[in-house]
């Protein structure tokens, strides 16, 4: 329902540039391969005694370094294919 509602707050911006609404999978999917790594790590750790603030804040770091590169990697590969320096900005900031 979070995902609606945010998708809908858009939704004049999306009809103006359709393109950006193909890249909504692409980064609910990096949202949910991170939380689902951070889950693991977290039941993981309280399985062995490691704090959760501690996984947390490595998780997070992780987390955003790894949208970093994958926002680094994006830009020029959606300016070359569409030419369009606004769309490779909104992507690259959606996905960090």
């Amino acid at each position: 329902m979070l995902a609606a509602g945010l998708v809908d707050a858009f939704q004049s911006q999306l009809e103006r540039q359709v393109l950006l609404g193909f890249f909504i999978p692409a980064i609910v999917y990096l949202a949910d391969a991170v939380g689902t790594q951070t889950e693991a790590l977290v039941i993981r750790g309280l399985s062995v005694g490691v704090g959760i603030k501690r996984i947390l804040w490595r998780e997070t770091v992780t987390g955003l370094l790894i949208g970093a590169l994958v926002a680094v990697a994006a830009y020029p590969i959606t300016l070359l294919f569409w030419h369009d320096a606004a769309v490779s900005v909104s992507i690259f900031v959606y996905l960090t």
